[in-house]
């Protein structure tokens, strides 16, 4: 919801004059994204392999991020930006490659996580 609402504001939200602060905030909102996800299908389908978890986990970032983008196109006085996408793929990935590997320390290397 609070992607969508901040999506919908006919203006831009203010932040720092500074360059690429806006990809930055993508990334950022969209890495807390694919963190609450994951922490969900975690506790939601334990039997599930980490794997298939991050992996559902990004495609659902990417895809709600196109989603998002494709709504501002709709917005008065807002765009769609394909960096803004690329920002938002980028923020998920570093949360789910950070997640996939915390999830596989201390585990011996024969066991599939």
């Amino acid at each position: 919801m609070l992607i969508y609402t901040l999506s919908s504001q006919p203006v831009r939200m203010a932040g720092p004059n500074l360059p690429h602060f806006d990809k930055l905030a993508h990334a950022l909102i969209f890495g807390v994204f694919a963190y609450l996800l994951a922490w969900g299908l975690f506790a939601g389908w334990p039997a599930l392999s980490t794997g298939r978890v991050l992996g559902l986990t990004l495609l659902c970032a990417v895809v709600w991020g196109g989603l998002d983008e494709l709504h501002q196109w709709y917005v008065p006085f807002r765009q769609l930006d394909p960096l803004d996408l690329v920002a938002d793929g980028v923020g998920a990935l570093l949360v789910v490659t950070g997640w996939a590997l915390w999830r596989r320390r201390g585990q011996p290397a024969d066991v599939p996580s």
